[in-house]
Order: structure tokens, then sequence, then C-alpha cells
């Protein structure tokens, strides 16, 4: 998941966000920078190779990007693999546990590191989009639907929602659609409520952590749902332009380039210990 860092007193442009279990990335005009947000799982994830990006997915240990030109960059502590990406031109990454697939401009999918539970291994299939949830992956055909492989230990594989979708996001466990006229379907990790979305149509996107999940809605609001603790119930009000989660933390970007997050206090350890440059927990979260 992307993070960006913004010039200090200056708007963002072309700015995502992209958070991790131990980091947050920030890409600004192809400048790519990541923070530490938890000490006690430091596995390099912040010293990503020099080049100019196009787009970064932060994961649990790699973290890999796309250059301009659509190579593809991993680097962290180097799990079976998970740091040497084929050659050659990829659209999309998705970052798993330890490993990472990446999108082919011919619609193949092509994966790399470690997956005992077969996230590596996908199907011999074209798709537009991409994206994980820890152990499994799912991808999204020209026709809108869902195709997933890997852990299926609450039907993330066996029963994916009916589409067809527009997009489709994962967390840990947990996958969710987001239909034509905006409206969000999920499958996979029913925990805390995950799979009861809010109703109605008009959400824009989705982003997915362990035990939340949250949505951008018309107005650019954010509305969330899952576990009540921690504050993950309450995200700050105020527009946002793009959501980022992984296994704790939720956190959003404003237009304006701020980054908050919400939801990190009283989970791991390092997040509570360690906030960089005043605070990713419960609060904004310095990108200056």
């Amino acid at each position: 998941m992307l993070l960006l860092l913004a010039a200090c007193g200056s708007p963002a442009v072309e700015t995502s966000i992209s958070v991790g279990d131990a980091n947050l990335c920030l890409l600004k005009g192809g400048d790519l920078r990541c923070k530490f947000i938890d000490v006690v799982h430091d596995e390099g994830q912040t010293d990503p190779p020099p080049g100019e990006y196009g787009a970064v997915e932060a994961g649990y240990i790699p973290n890999c990007a796309l250059t301009t030109a659509g190579e593809a960059k991993c680097w962290g502590r180097d799990m079976s693999g998970s740091n040497s990406p084929p050659s050659g031109v990829f659209t999309e990454l998705a970052v798993g546990d330890y490993y990472a697939c990446g999108l082919r401009t011919s619609g193949s999918v092509e994966c790399w590191g470690e997956s005992p539970d077969g996230a590596t291994s996908p199907p011999a299939k074209k798709f537009v989009h991409i994206t994980e949830a820890g152990a499994t992956m799912c991808g999204l055909d020209a026709a809108g639907l869902a195709t997933c492989w890997g852990f299926d230990f609450q039907g993330q594989v066996s029963s994916p929602a009916p589409g067809p979708f527009v997009a489709i996001e994962g967390g840990t466990r947990l996958f969710c659609g987001l239909t034509a006229e905006g409206a969000i379907k999920c499958w996979g990790n029913s925990d805390y409520d995950l799979l009861s979305p809010p109703s109605g149509t008009g959400f824009k996107s989705i982003a997915l952590a362990t035990y939340t999940a949250c949505a951008i809605d018309s107005t650019d609001q954010i509305k969330c749902w899952g576990r009540k603790e921690y504050g993950y119930e309450s995200p700050p009000s105020g527009a946002f332009v793009q959501l980022s989660g992984w296994q704790w933390p939720m956190c959003g970007l404003r237009s304006n380039g701020e980054i908050e997050c919400w939801g990190c206090a009283g989970n791991s350890p390092g997040w509570t210990q360690y906030c960089p440059d005043g605070g990713c927990c419960n609060g904004q979260f310095d990108s200056h």
C-alpha cells in the first residue's frame, strides 16, 4: 500500500499513499520515500532503490514499486526471492506477506517470492486488475468478475461475491468489490461484521485493513465498518481523495497532501511506541 510525500507548503500533485505492515510509503512526482511506523518490524522497508517511480505497493515484509518505465523493484528483507521480480514491463503490482505479483500488459499475472498456500501460482487467465489479502490473491477480468487463488480460510477463494465490479480491493483475509453504481460487496473474513458494508451507492473507492474497512462516499467523506475499538470507527471528518490500509492502521490522503491515520493505537506495540515526525498513531502523519 502506497504513500507519497508532498513538498512542504505546497498542494500535492500526482500524490498517492501506501500503508504496509511496518511502514508508510509516499510517492509524488516520481519521488518515492518510506517511513517506519513500527520499528519492531524493521526489515529495511524504508530503503527503496534509487529511481523515478510511478506506483508503489507496501506489504508485510517486501515493498515493491514500478518505475516510470514499468519495471518492478522490490526491497526489504528478501524472502525466497521476494526481492527478485521478473524483468520486463508490468502495469500493476500487488504485494502480499512474503511475495508479490505483477500484471503484464498482456493481462497475464506473474508472481515471485514465497507463498506455501499457492498465492504465487495464478490461473492462466487475463486480468485488468489484481489485489491481495495477505496469503490470497484476486484478479478482476474484463467482464468485471473476480477470480481468487491462494489461502482459502473463509471463502476468499471459493466464494467471491458476484459481480460485475469495476474495482476490487483486499485486506488481510477480506476482499471487497465496487460495482459500477458504487455499491460495495465483500467476501472472506466475517469477523466484526466486515461482510456488512454500508448500503447504498455512490462510493468511489475502498481500502481494507485487518479488522476494519473504509470507503470514500460520493461527498468524499469516509465511511468505515468492522471493529469498533482503537478508533477504527471514527475516521477524520472532511474530504479525502485516497485511502490505504494494511494490518493495523487506516490512512487517508487529502487533496492538499495531508495524510491522517486512525485505528493504530492499542494494536501493535511498535505503533504505540514509535510515531515518526509527531505521529501516525490516531493523528496526522507529517508528510513534509
